[in-house]
């Protein structure tokens, strides 16, 4: 799986579609909110320091973990895990956003890199590991971009 292409090339690729009044196809997020949201993902997959309480039974783990790998998308309503309260919000119009965005997928990606043996938890798929973490931020991304409209369509063959 080349995350880097998904990240650097098709993510800002996307974005260009996504207007601050783009309407959401479902859910509650407007755009700029939808935009900061995937943000704090990005940095809390960073955050080893975060005590992160994992509510999913750890005989589960597994299953969940290669959910990430599948190409199923989140369920549509699915809950915002409570972490995400722990990350400041970014106040800035949506073009700062949109830059916010591809500057922590940077950000982490040089991360990622630098530190191939970072592991850090998330409470619904336990401790992720670097290539677990881009299943899951890609996963995020497409959810969320499908959500606005902006993902492509995958064919039904």
């Amino acid at each position: 799986m080349n995350f880097e292409i998904f990240f650097i090339e098709e993510v800002p690729n996307m974005l260009k579609n996504l207007k601050v009044n783009s309407p959401a196809v479902w859910g509650n997020f407007t755009a700029p909110e939808m935009l900061d949201h995937l943000r704090k993902g990005m940095e809390l997959s960073l955050r080893d320091d975060i005590a992160v309480e994992i509510i999913t039974p750890q005989e589960q783990i597994p299953a969940f973990q290669n959910f990430l790998k599948g190409d199923r998308l989140f369920k549509k309503g699915s809950p915002i895990p409570k972490e995400y309260q722990l990350i400041s919000s970014f106040e800035g119009d949506f073009e700062a956003l949109k830059v916010n965005l591809l500057k922590a997928i940077i950000k982490m990606q040089v991360h990622f890199e630098k530190y191939p043996e970072h592991k850090a938890g998330h409470p619904n798929f336990g401790m992720l590991d670097v290539e677990l973490w881009n299943y899951l931020h890609k996963k995020h991304i497409l959810h969320h971009f499908t959500q606005f409209g902006i993902a492509p369509v995958k064919s039904e063959n």
